[in-house]
């Protein structure tokens, strides 16, 4: 009985707007594609792929009798191991590879071998050991998630000793040699290409198989008859045609940034595997906390954390456009070595628990309209709720009260401040973290705090907490836009003087105002609360603190 769980790339748990876990290619332009209206004709009749045949067979210059049309090189794959094994034949693969190769061997009952291969060259000696007679060879070069590749060499050793050798060349564009010719010479080797990296066409999965006429017919009785659809095939032909100088400008750019890419990290402490595919690896103890830290800014990138082999590994796909490959090294940079820490006030520095909230409160039932603490913190979670007046003029509306702001803001200030009778909520507050460990993080980093106090209200807190001597810059309401505007720490990193920073926040406005202005953010577990309480702040966080003092335990 089949225990495979169905295949599922991995959840994207933050907001992504630029993905790079999946190793797509670039996106075609309209240009280069037919439009769905010159498609209509003849979509009542089975597809045949024939002049999508003999344009790769123009591309590859090789026999169209040499190239079977799959759908995705997955099916190729598929195909080649059903055809080419029966239960119980040895099948021989590297690890760590493409996933659907273990998966597919053993949904087929081969009895599967696996070779490492991370670093270094292909291990051509230790997949000869592994042969007995009939097994089959199935390797992937470049190599997904390393990049590694082998040689013409390597794929003549395993030709001489392998009943048949399956190559998946899904990345082959992006290498320095194209090994098919040497397939070609070799009449038990079938090699595996997709459109859907280099050519950008991964959602029409069109893939195809190239090798010996025999082996390529053999392949083409399993499977489905019409595996690729007719829109498919006329968009791959257009893509073919009209696509193949921006497809070459579009390999050019990631062998750039390939190289780029790979001194970025390196100059960070972060060790890469020499790769000839569109994506690089990395490793690092830090792996999770870059992937985490980048998903924040809203850039995807892969991980493997439930594989034994593979926890301090991150496989980052190169854009191969220069406006994201940008972005990409500069939030790279803003994760792993940040150039200043900006701090929220109130919930990160300072405890307001019988504050801020009691305020809004209290403020609120003083014009006959009740709230809870629950419900403000529900508010707040919703976002674009940093400026507490505000938020309190938005409850009294919400319970049929008209109050203009400014009398909502002398009410509010009496309540923090204090009376000749009563004493103020703000009396209340301590200090969350102390003023040594503030100084230690200021020796090593320049410190802002971006708050929606007034400043004097900031600065009498901070002076009287004994912090505001460890501030380099203070931003309040009364300096730029409130939180979830950029503004505030736009103008916090522009007077410290600092491109890549870290904000250190109580709140979903924090978060949201921090990835707007690409600074990483980090969230704070308010004081008296529990991380599940306050989950809805900080989806998009990269990572939340217990307490504002764990910080130390993640800077660089």
């Amino acid at each position: 009985m089949n225990t495979f769980e169905p295949y599922q790339a991995p959840d994207l748990r933050f907001q992504i707007d630029l993905d790079l876990s999946r190793n797509e290619g670039r996106s075609p332009g309209p240009e280069e594609l037919l439009q769905a209206a010159d498609l209509i004709e003849g979509v009542n009749r089975y597809p045949d792929p024939g002049a999508l045949r003999l344009r790769l067979a123009h591309l590859r210059e090789v026999n169209p009798d040499n190239i079977l049309v799959t759908a995705g090189a997955d099916d190729a794959l598929l195909r080649s191991i059903s055809a080419l094994t029966a239960p119980g034949t040895t099948l021989v693969c590297t690890t760590p590879t493409f996933e659907m190769i273990p998966r597919y061997a053993i949904q087929n009952r081969t009895r599967l071998v696996e070779i490492e291969w991370f670093g270094g060259s292909f291990p051509t000696e230790d997949l000869v050991s592994a042969s007995v007679p009939g097994a089959v060879a199935v390797v992937v070069s470049p190599n997904n998630p390393t990049g590694r590749v082998l040689t013409p060499d390597d794929l003549d050793r395993l030709a001489s000793t392998f009943a048949f050798v399956v190559l998946d060349g899904a990345y082959i564009e992006f290498a320095d040699l194209d090994l098919t010719p040497t397939v070609l010479d070799l009449s038990n080797v079938v090699m595996l290409r997709t459109l859907s990296k280099a050519w950008g066409l991964a959602g029409l999965r069109v893939g195809y198989a190239i090798g010996n006429v025999e082996l390529i017919r053999r392949l083409g009785a399993y499977g489905n008859p019409y595996p690729v659809s007719r829109f498919s095939i006329a968009m791959a032909v257009s893509q073919l045609g009209s696509g193949r100088a921006a497809t070459d400008d579009y390999l050019g750019a990631v062998g750039f940034e390939r190289e780029r890419l790979r001194e970025t990290l390196s100059s960070l402490g972060v060790e890469t595997i020499p790769s000839q595919a569109n994506f690089i690896l990395a490793t690092t103890k830090r792996a999770t906390f870059l992937a985490d830290g980048l998903g924040s800014l809203g850039i995807a990138t892969r991980t493997y954390p439930t594989n034994p082999g593979l926890q301090d590994v991150i496989r980052i796909t190169l854009p191969g456009n220069e406006a994201q490959f940008d972005r990409l090294t500069t939030a790279i940079e803003t994760v792993l070595c940040p150039q200043g820490l900006i701090f929220d006030l109130d919930g990160v520095l300072a405890d307001v628990t019988e504050s801020l909230a009691e305020c809004i409160k209290l403020t609120a039932a003083q014009f006959g309209v009740t709230v809870d603490i629950l419900e403000i913190d529900q508010l707040k979670a919703a976002g674009n709720a940093s400026d507490d007046w505000e938020l309190t003029r938005r409850i009294l509306e919400s319970g049929g009260v008209t109050v203009d702001l400014a009398k909502v803001v002398e009410v509010f200030q009496a309540i923090y401040h204090g009376t000749t009778i009563l004493p103020g909520l703000k009396l209340s507050e301590r200090n969350l973290v102390d003023p040594a460990t503030l100084a230690q993080w200021a020796a090593r980093y320049p410190l802002a705090v971006v708050t929606g106090r007034p400043r004097s209200d900031a600065i009498e807190f901070l002076d009287n907490s004994r912090l505001l001597p460890h501030i380099s810059t203070l931003v309040t309401r009364d300096d730029a836009a409130m939180k979830p505007d950029p503004a505030p720490l736009l103008l916090a990193m522009a007077t410290l003087g600092v491109d890549r920073a870290w904000l250190i926040g109580d709140n979903r406005d924090d978060v949201d105002a921090a990835r707007r202005a690409g600074v990483m953010p980090i969230g704070v577990t308010p004081p008296g609360r529990t991380a599940r309480e306050v989950e809805a702040h900080f989806a998009s966080a990269a990572l939340v603190l217990n307490t504002t003092n764990q910080l130390m335990e993640v800077l660089p």
